[in-house]
């Protein structure tokens, strides 16, 4: 399909960078330039409304409603942006991402 897929060299998604930031902090290793980079990934992966979505670049990847307004985001990806958030110290998305988490989280379905 042209497109990269999970797995193969040169995807990137929420989840990835999520655990790969967590691990980078771990060890005192978010330099400056990876923390700018994460940060532009978290602001195209989320929406106006808080939510975010799991391959910002990658649309068909991606598990939440399209409709006339936009993709819109769910559940685990919010979930990573709002992990990745805090790390980074961005309280405007950590903050969105948890009002969204609040308002839409569901325990028998990834909302």
């Amino acid at each position: 399909s042209g497109q990269v897929q999970p797995g193969q060299a040169g995807h990137v998604d929420l989840s990835m960078t999520r655990h790969a930031v967590q691990g980078l902090a771990a060890v005192g290793a978010l330099s400056d330039e990876i923390r700018k980079a994460t940060l532009r990934y978290l602001e195209a992966s989320c929406r106006q409304d808080g939510g975010c979505v799991y391959a910002a670049h990658e649309p068909a990847l991606n598990k939440g409603i399209r409709s006339e307004a936009g993709e819109q985001g769910y559940g685990t990806a919010t979930a990573d942006a709002l992990i990745c958030a805090k790390i980074l110290g961005h309280s405007e998305i950590r903050d969105g991402a948890r009002r969204w988490l609040l308002a839409n989280l569901r325990v028998d379905e990834n909302p």
